[in-house]
């Protein structure tokens, strides 16, 4: 930054690092004290109390923060790295090696095969009539203590009340640019960090506000060891945030602030890989990504990926803007009123509002046409496991060639980036297994809306923001069949739980086996609405109050289209492990070829080939070739039990509402791949070819040449109900879910409208086959307490509207 008082707060000279080879490198960094300047600090002090006087306050104890980094100081000076150390502001650095890197050691956070810690800087305009007289102190210290910038220095004054927050206005944002550089270890291994520290990464510790392209580290076997935060690339990387006071909301503002980190075209090249974090986040690229960006990366190599919650063969979690997201690990100045100040008060612009969204951190990160092209196997202890990212908020998987048109962000940035996409699809090639406790998938493990929005009610278009949206990815095993495993829940070829998004053209192929002890799916565990119930942090800035939430139910549905999961020549298996363990037990337990249960889904165009055989428990499961379960969701749910909300809403906006609640499948198809014509394919308490228990819905094939929803189907077997359909099929959702009640009792719902309600959960099954050359369906018992048991049919057990 300038030193200049005239400039204090703009970038000064751009610093460029081009053509620079290191070889033979080895770097330690061994202690965490650094020297103390406070007599410095001090010195200068007394020198201008005369002529400062009562202006200083409290300055001195503030400004020796700044001195110690396990408090409240800045860990960065610490970072390490074979290139750099840490790498700040507007700087450059292109094409540069470091070739045999034979150690990096550093006891602290922050260690990076390349670089430790890679961050922008804002501009602040008349920063020098903001702080006054302190300015001259301000350029004094940033002498005295070389390693601290002046954002760094901004944030501390902040804290100590120094500066006037009301007074920092943003004007812009540098980035350091990392170019065509690389780690190379070829023919070498590497290891890089512990699990004694946070932000270890095989190229980059943490990057904020960061570019990084055409770069990549290369190793026989690479190691990368993190307590949170690892990554085989970098252990963070984050947009970074502004602080201040904004003075517009223009294109020209969003321009000017490029607070995402992008990676693009960055690539780990590796025999072996093996990232580890002990506690969080770990990924094959990146561990955690906040709000920012991965475009065709590739991890290549025998990957294995661990972490004690949240793993992913690109990144352990995909999320919103750091302060909103992963606030554990952001300890900047967040002071989101303070930032928009009266910008709220009158209506936005759509641009207004897509620069409002950005420039906030409420935005999804981005990852667009990565491949992983090794075997690869993801591992967490607790939750959260993935083969691209192991829990996603609001997340965009999309193919690369698609950004222009699916990001705001990318859409207004691309010129500035001043790099040419690959065009490239997310794939797989060679998925071996997926493991977890809770929430484990072959691409991700858990995927919902976002959690946060404050902004963001239907002014500022909650239902196009919140939903995640998945597409054009491919899922294959080539050495080993693949394997995805929950030892408690949600287990999916693709997903181990989907929640309010849009999933399209995603093929999952080769799978051997889909478990877990409930929600087990061919593609999906369980699927449903995206939950209001955090409607809590949808108010993080106190300044609006969201009572129209159901208008949005269009946009909180899932969404599946043009998805299809196969198995082996041999077919593939899905299993609810889950026992009913006494009486008092009501535990359900949901299996399903393609989803093992289904609240309010949407499915299209969608099949399941070579399935071999679904079970569950035979007292309390439910289990189909294509569904476990359909329900439909409840409207007091999707609204968090907000009844003042619904009395808002009035009828009509409940009745539009309704709807989009009820699961509705159409082309959806089952192919059986079965072991012998004695094997039972399908095999719980509620069993059918196509589905164990449907609640209302609809499923329709009439668009299918062959309208058959089932086929090469021998034995179904249920205890309780069987069916080469469906095992049950009858009306529920309204009086179940409550919605009954809340629409009379609140709202005084008369004849007509409650005819047009209940239209809508009656099941209707429509040019839905079942072909089999010879179809045996039983059931083996009869519950005491359920007068219909013991049904069973060659189409469906028991159906009732």
């Amino acid at each position: 930054m300038s030193k200049s008082t005239k400039t204090m707060g703009v970038a000064g000279h751009h610093v460029s690092v081009k053509n620079i080879k290191l070889q033979n490198i080895s770097v330690t960094n061994a202690t965490s004290d650094i020297v103390d300047h406070r007599g410095l600090i001090q010195g200068l002090l007394d020198i201008l109390k005369p002529i400062l006087g009562g202006l200083l306050g409290n300055l001195g104890d503030v400004l020796g923060n700044l001195l110690n980094p396990n408090g409240d100081g800045d860990p960065s000076v610490f970072a390490t790295g074979s290139f750099a150390g840490r790498i700040s502001g507007d700087v450059s650095v292109e094409d540069c090696v470091v070739e045999n890197v034979i150690k990096i050691s550093n006891v602290n956070d922050l260690t990076g095969g390349f670089v430790g810690h890679v961050e922008g800087i804002t501009e602040y305009g008349n920063l020098q009539d903001a702080l006054g007289d302190v300015t001259t102190i301000l350029e004094k210290l940033l002498n005295i203590i070389p390693f601290v910038d002046l954002g760094t220095l901004i944030e501390v004054l902040l804290d100590g009340n120094i500066i006037d927050l009301s007074k920092l206005i943003p004007t812009g944002y540098k980035s350091p640019i990392i170019s065509n550089s690389h780690l190379d270890n070829s023919g070498k291994d590497l290891s890089v960090g512990n699990t004694a520290y946070n932000f270890q990464g095989g190229f980059v510790g943490k990057a904020v506000g960061t570019q990084i392209k055409n770069s990549s580290i290369k190793a026989n076997s690479l190691a990368v060891a993190g307590k949170n935060m690892a990554g085989g690339f970098a252990g963070y990387s984050a947009n970074a945030e502004l602080v201040g006071v904004l003075n517009g909301l223009g294109i020209e503002l969003f321009n000017a602030f490029q607070l995402n980190t992008f990676l693009l075209n960055c690539r780990v090249e590796t025999k072996n890989l093996n990232v580890q974090a002990n506690e969080s986040y770990s990924g094959g690229i990146s561990g955690a990504l906040a709000n920012s960006f991965i475009v065709d990366g590739t991890v290549s190599g025998t990957i294995n990926i661990t972490a004690h919650s949240y793993a992913g063969g690109i990144s352990g979690i995909a999320a919103l803007g750091q302060s909103i997201a992963l606030k554990d690990f952001y300890t900047g100045r967040k002071d989101l009123t303070g930032l928009l100040g009266n910008l709220l008060s009158g209506l936005l612009t759509q641009d207004q509002e897509n620069v409002l969204l950005s420039l906030t951190g409420i935005s999804p990160s981005v990852l667009a046409g990565n491949e992983i092209t090794g075997s690869l196997t993801v591992k967490a202890k607790d939750k959260y496991a993935g083969g691209m990212v192991g829990q996603g908020d609001g997340v965009k998987i999309i193919s690369s060639s698609d950004l222009e048109t699916k990001s705001y962000v990318w859409k207004n940035l691309i010129d500035k980036l001043n790099y040419t996409v690959l065009g490239r699809k997310n794939t797989i090639s060679n998925l071996k297994e997926i493991s977890v406790q809770a929430c484990s998938g072959g691409v991700i493990g858990e995927a919902k809306t976002a959690s946060a929005g404050g902004l963001l009610n239907t002014t500022l278009g909650i239902g196009n923001f919140l939903g995640f949206e998945i597409e054009n990815i491919t899922v294959s095993s080539i050495d080993t069949p693949g394997i995805i495993h929950a030892t408690q829940d949600y287990a999916g070829g693709f997903a181990g739980k989907a929640m309010g998004g849009k999933v399209s053209n995603v093929q999952i192929s080769e799978l051997q086996k889909v478990e877990a002890n409930n929600y087990a799916g061919g593609f999906v565990g369980y699927g449903g609405t995206g939950s209001l119930a955090e409607t809590g942090a949808l108010n993080i800035l106190g300044l609006v109050k969201i009572s129209n939430l159901l208008n949005l139910a269009q946009g909180l549905v899932l969404d599946i289209n043009e998805c299809n999961v196969k198995g082996t020549l041999n077919g593939f298996t899905v299993k609810a492990l889950g026992r009913r363990t006494s009486d008092a037990d009501v535990t359900k337990h949901y299996v399903g070829g393609f989803i093992g249960k289904s609240t309010s889904v949407h499915i299209r165009n969608s099949h399941v080939k070579t399935l071999k055989n679904v079970t569950a428990d035979e007292i309390s499961g439910y289990a189909g070739g294509f569904a476990g379960a359909t329900e439909t969701g409840g409207l007091a749910d999707a609204a968090n039990k907000d009844t003042e909300a619904l009395k808002l809403l009035g009828i009509d906006g409940l009745l539009n509402a309704v709807p989009y609640l009820v699961s509705d499948f159409k082309n959806t198809t089952v192919e059986y791949q079965p072991e012998s014509e004695e094997a039972v394919q399908v095999r719980a308490a509620y069993a059918g070819g196509f589905i164990g228990e449907m609640q209302s819905g609809n499923i329709n094939n009439k668009d299918l040449e062959n309208p058959y929803a089932v086929s090469n189907i021998f034995h179904v077997q249920g205890t309780y109900y069987a069916g080469g359909f469906g095992g049950k099929i009858y009306s529920g959702g309204l009086a179940t879910a409550g919605d009954l009640s809340i629409l009379n009792g609140l709202l005084n719902i008369n004849a007509s409208n409650l005819l047009s309600v209940l239209n809508v959960y009656i099941p209707i099954i429509h040019s839905a086959g079942v072909s089999s050359k010879g179809l045996i369906v039983e059931v083996t018992a009869i519950n005491k307490d359920d007068s219909n048991s013991g049904s069973a049919g060659g189409y469906v057990g028991y159906g009732s509207d």
